[in-house]
């Protein structure tokens, strides 16, 4: 009787999410512990992508609709796409070009092609935050659920518009935490080797797990590194230039895309013109992860405490590595969206740790609170170009979206 009762309860969710997903989502954050939670995540994820507005012609999910239809119309070959692959200054990878071309075999309708890619997407994105719970004793409550909504948003599900480099780091991620926190290391493996197909710069990705392996936990030196690179402020991009050279003629076309001049002032012209909230609510994030950084090395590492536990000490041990040597490399206009991974990390290491050694009240954890509301404030009010009113209703009304306007075009613009 138990059993069938069990089974109704997690039809109920289900039944739920056809009739108002969005309900149904911010139920399965709340409750994220349960065993349905992931899957209500992830459905919510897909059903998001079907509702999505590329309306902008700035963004990349616009080149993807384009692409699509152009695919469509013209019936493009496999083979024509597969000979142009990492010959076009980095626009083109395998994982975008086959989704692309397979949608395109049967429609042109945008939304089928990011239900799609929200799926991939979508998977690793409830994966991820599935085993970072199954770290946790007892639900977050308090301001480890805060930190539970930064984390969500650190890699938000509108990402989907940059969709190449950041499924790549869900998967690279899904990999990390197989790896260090599962102990599967071959699975690991494997997820951290299939995301540079996903997007080429992972492959940059390898050195550093290869450095890491042999040096092991050194983890002086890995904070050492990453407190000198956070303030370094600028280098000379010379020999990233100079490493482009010496690869293949497919990756150093790629890089120079990410090293050319204009290309900096570009983005930098671009930076320059944000708003002044816009800038803190970018570095907000930054901070707070810095002071808490700090916190945990006085409370956790200097007594020892972090060290009893070898999985939790090796990803903490690896993360800083892997910040210490991207904020090192943040000059560099793009290479800075890595650091969406080691923020992910160690949002989520803060929440394991801070629940396993009961964390309550300590000044350090309040101050740094404001910080995330200043975070999510922004993802949110960024996050507004790629909403529409169509994400608020079910699969039968998003049949007549998704709309033209978007919530930023609503109530901001």
């Amino acid at each position: 009787m138990s059993l069938i009762m069990h089974n109704k309860n997690y039809l109920g969710e289900y039944i739920l999410f056809f009739i108002w997903p969005i309900a149904s989502f911010f139920r399965a954050l709340k409750r994220h512990k349960r065993p349905w939670a992931k899957n209500i995540i992830w459905l919510f994820v897909a059903f998001y992508g079907y509702t999505f507005l590329a309306t902008n012609e700035g963004f990349d999910s616009f080149d993807y609709m384009r692409d699509l239809i152009q695919m469509h119309q013209q019936q493009t070959e496999l083979r024509a796409i597969f000979s142009s692959l990492y010959t076009l200054g980095g626009e083109k990878d395998i994982y975008d070009s086959i989704i692309i071309f397979l949608v395109s075999r049967f429609t042109e309708d945008s939304r089928i092609l990011f239900l799609v890619v929200a799926l991939v997407f979508g998977y690793f994105f409830s994966r991820n935050l599935a085993i970072i719970q199954l770290q946790l004793q007892k639900q977050t409550k308090g301001y480890l659920f805060l930190f539970f909504v930064v984390l969500i948003l650190v890699i938000p599900m509108w990402s989907i518009n940059g969709v190449r480099y950041y499924t790549a780091a869900n998967a690279f991620i899904y990999g990390v935490l197989h790896i260090f926190l599962l102990n599967k290391k071959k699975r690991g493996l494997f997820y951290i080797a299939i995301s540079p197909l996903i997007h080429w710069s992972f492959f940059f990705t390898f050195p550093i797990l290869i450095i890491y392996y042999f040096l092991g936990s050194r983890y002086n030196i890995f904070l050492i590194l990453y407190l000198v690179s956070f303030f370094i402020s600028s280098i000379a991009i010379e020999p990233l230039q100079n490493i482009a050279n010496t690869l293949a003629p497919v990756f150093a076309d790629k890089t120079q895309v990410y090293s050319d001049a204009d290309y900096m002032l570009e983005r930098q012209e671009s930076y320059n013109k944000r708003s002044i909230y816009s800038l803190v609510f970018i570095n907000a994030l930054k901070y707070q992860i810095l002071m808490l950084i700090l916190y945990v090395h006085f409370v956790f590492v200097k007594k020892g405490i972090l060290k009893r536990n070898r999985t939790i000490y090796s990803l903490y041990n690896f993360s800083l590595f892997f910040m210490g040597v991207f904020y090192t490399l943040d000059f560099i206009p793009s290479v800075g969206r890595f650091n969406s991974i080691t923020n992910f990390l160690f949002i989520a290491l803060f929440i394991i740790i801070f629940q396993k050694y009961s964390v309550r009240s300590n000044e350090i954890i309040y101050i740094t609170i404001p910080l995330s509301f200043v975070f999510i404030l922004g993802k949110l009010y960024s996050g507004s170009a790629f909403i529409g009113p169509f994400t608020f209703t079910n699969p039968i009304l998003a049949l007549w979206g998704p709309g033209e306007s978007t919530l930023w075009d609503i109530f901001i613009e």
